[in-house]
């Protein structure tokens, strides 16, 4: 599992950003760090105990990898 923490102090924007990049580049971050390929893109939104930033959980709903 790969989990990318923020503060609660970054912004929705900045959060929303860094999620929306790793799902459009995901292909790229497979190739370069082995545990992105054996976890999945649809794992990136699971970062159980923790919750999500609110801007990270409105980029995964808009590539539609949370509900």
């Amino acid at each position: 599992m790969v989990v990318l923490v923020a503060s609660d102090k970054m912004s929705d924007e900045e959060a929303g950003a860094s999620a929306t990049g790793m799902v459009k580049h995901y292909d790229y971050l497979e190739k370069a760090y082995p545990p992105f390929s054996r976890m999945g893109a649809k794992s990136l939104p699971d970062v159980a105990p923790l919750t999500l930033h609110p801007g990270a959980a409105k980029a995964y709903k808009a590539a539609g990898l949370l509900k």
